[in-house]
């Protein structure tokens, strides 16, 4: 950018992104700054130490050239001054004046090619350290990077960055599934009922003080956090919280407990300890003028680092991380699904601290914030920075799931006349655009099941989550439909759904159905079902699935068999036959496909293995101009199969390129020596079809 575009874009861009990501955005805008240009200095900046140290792991993990990390302010000042065209890596605090300095920060450096990347833009960039770092390079470009930008009068992160260069919303993150939804609960927010009771006590007990008198005492001895941190409301929530933690939140998920203060922590953690709640640690600091209690929960940074471990690792110990104002921002936990938020978070630092529970996970479908001090007028505010597009569903409203949920169980119930006439049901689900369409609808219902599962508001819906899992569960086995399974339904839901099945005999969804290889088991399913209609249906469907299972094996033979069934339902669908007829035909065809040992003897040879060299072989020598004798086609077979397994017999020889060659060479080799006059069109084809017989059959 020229020094003109430069001015013009007040010295800065600001790239607007919701989720998480911004680091390696900074790389993948840092390799193109590279590319672009002959030696820029990239300069990238933070104000945590935890955040440092990721950006410079995540440069220093994807190869990018040697990025250095600032160790102190003098180290930081010598790699600016000196070492034009580095990565550096820094903390926005290291931009401070020495002592004999005063307020005047020195200049280090005017080079132009200089690019500042600042991390959470919307903190630290607006007072003297943010002034010290424009001083110290007045010719360097700046690039804010924030998911929650400010505009107030005060604080403007475009005002001192410049326009958007770009922005990811709420709806690009979750359409793109970087992020879940977050939903919004309040529970129990009841402080400001016991501050109207207090209301009542003042104007009994200080009836002689005037209105100002009592709004002092109220506001130096009743504050609102005095309230929030009295031990009767506390107990009253742990409880809360445990109520609802094992009612809600299944396994592996897990949740922040955000408290208005270190005392108000240790409290919440000694009551939940003796609710046997789930198991918690307390996160907070201290410094040298904290009371005892407090130095002694707040964890060492080797204690912090574990309980982090224990969080992250959804088999960890640690279920709740009771915090008071660290891990609120920058700290990623996928596993956290829910924040019990007692705290009067405002602006930004409500948005990042919600952000902690919106990172996607397997069969996280939502976030959820419940919120026991009431903070929705505060997040009103807080996103009304924003622009209605950007915000639309940063944080739901948990009662609104409800006509969602309404709309998603009508539609899928839709599909049906009579749910209690299941082989009805999957009379409809035969066509596959009707099985993908209803698979779609079902998974939405039992989404929502599971975000509003066991509130009250899905109990009109559980019969009918029932009769629909058992229809799903006996479509997928039917159809044998590997795409008809949970995933994405959510872990309580997936859980009701699986145990419905087993108690209805179907096959558990993600395993395989019932084969029809399997004779005895296979004919007791048979016979379980209502008309020769569903077992008509049973074998075709069973059949089709095995043919083209096993198709590999013996392409001849199972390419015949499938022409065969396909002949078969034209007839029936053209009422030509009946269901016992088609029945009869199927288990022809199915008695083939189990007793093809027996056919191998029956032809001299040793087993369905041979058989399956055979007929490729056959296919190709027994044609109208060319009929080569059984005997002799009997013995290439026999020939044939011995130099595939004399030669298949290395340990994986489907991985090595020379065993390959090898055996495409003694195939030719042979068929060469077989003198039946071969064209060499027919030959390379005979031996791709040995080659390819070969992998299926010799694991």
């Amino acid at each position: 950018m020229d020094k003109r575009g430069r001015q013009e874009a007040q010295g800065g861009v600001i790239w607007h992104t919701q989720g998480s990501g911004k680091s390696l955005t900074m790389l993948f805008l840092g390799l193109k700054l590279r590319r672009a240009k002959p030696d820029p200095t990239l300069l990238l900046v933070t104000d945590r130490s935890a955040l440092d140290d990721q950006i410079h792991a995540t440069f220093e993990r994807c190869g990018f050239p040697n990025p250095k990390k600032a160790k102190d302010i003098d180290d930081l000042r010598e790699k600016l001054r000196h070492n034009a065209g580095e990565t550096i890596t820094t903390l926005i605090q290291k931009f401070q004046t020495t002592d004999d300095e005063g307020d005047e920060f020195p200049v280090l450096s005017r080079d132009e090619d200089i690019y500042v990347m600042v991390d959470e833009a919307h903190r630290t960039q607006y007072k003297q350290l943010a002034n010290n770092m424009r001083t110290a390079l007045p010719e360097a470009f700046y690039v804010g990077f924030t998911g929650t930008p400010i505009e107030k009068d005060e604080r403007d992160t475009r005002r001192t960055f410049g326009n958007y260069v770009d922005t990811y919303t709420i709806d690009q993150s979750l359409e793109d599934d970087t992020t879940v939804e977050i939903l919004y609960q309040g529970r129990l927010a009841d402080i400001h009922l016991e501050g109207a009771d207090l209301d009542r006590v003042f104007d009994r007990v200080f009836d002689e003080y005037d209105e100002d008198e009592k709004a002092e005492i109220k506001k130096r001895y009743a504050r609102e956090k005095d309230l929030a941190e009295a031990e009767s409301r506390i107990k009253r929530v742990a409880l809360d919280i445990v109520d609802h933690f094992e009612d809600q939140i299944a396994p592996p998920f897990k949740g922040f407990v955000v408290t208005p203060s270190k005392r108000a922590a240790i409290r919440y953690k000694k009551r939940l300890d003796e609710l046997n709640g789930p198991e918690s640690r307390v996160v907070i600091s201290h410094d040298h003028n904290d009371p005892e209690e407090v130095k002694h929960w707040a964890p060492s940074d080797s204690e912090l680092s574990n309980y982090k471990e224990q969080f992250v690792d959804p088999h960890g110990d640690v279920e709740l991380l009771i915090v008071c104002d660290m891990l609120l921002t920058g700290f990623d936990a996928p596993v956290a699904q829910v924040m019990y938020l007692d705290k009067p978070l405002r602006e930004h630092n409500l948005l990042q601290a919600i952000a902690r529970v919106n990172r996607p996970f397997e069969d996280k479908n939502y976030g959820l914030i419940v919120d026991y001090y009431g903070v929705s007028d505060d997040l009103k505010e807080a996103l009304a920075m924003f622009s209605t597009d950007d915000v639309e569903r940063a944080m739901i409203p948990f009662e609104d799931k409800e006509p969602e949920l309404e709309a998603a169980h009508n539609k899928t119930v839709s599909f049906f006349e009579d749910l209690d006439d299941v082989e009805a049901c999957l009379q409809t689900l035969e066509p596959e655009d009707t099985r993908i369409d209803f698979m779609n609808a079902f998974k939405r219902f039992s989404k929502l099941m599971d975000i509003v599962l066991p509130d009250p508001a899905a109990n009109p819906y559980k019969q009918d989550l029932d009769r629909l899992s058992h229809i799903y569960g006996r479509a997928k086995e039917r159809y044998r439909d590997d795409s008809m399974n949970l995933e994405g339904c959510g872990a309580k839901v997936r859980k009701l759904i699986h145990d419905h099945i087993r108690s209805s005999g179907i096959e558990v969804l993600n395993d395989e159905p019932v084969s029809v290889m399997e004779s005895g088991e296979f004919e007791s399913r048979l016979d379980d079902l209502q008309d020769d209609e569903a077992r008509a249906s049973e074998m075709r469907h069973a059949l089709e699935h095995e043919i083209n299972v096993r198709y590999d094996e013996d392409p001849v033979h199972y390419q015949s068999l499938q022409e065969r069934v396909e002949e078969l339902i034209e007839q029936y669908k053209e009422s030509r036959l009946t269901d016992r007829e088609v029945i009869e035909e199927l288990r022809d065809i199915l008695s083939e496909m189990r007793n093809r040992d027996q056919q191998a003897r029956e032809k001299g040879l040793d087993d369905s293995t041979e058989l399956s060299f055979y007929h490729a072989l056959e296919d190709t020598l027994r044609t109208d101009d060319r009929d080569v004798d059984e005997e002799r086609l009997l013995e290439l077979t026999g020939e044939i199969v011995a130099k595939v397994e004399d030669i298949v017999s290395v340990v994986e020889w489907k991985q090595k390129v020379n065993v390959q060659n090898k055996l495409r060479k003694q195939v030719k080799i042979q068929l060469y020596k077989s003198d039946l006059d071969l064209t060499s069109e027919e030959r390379d084809a005979l031996t791709n079809s040995v080659i390819e017989l070969a992998r299926a059959h010799y694991k």
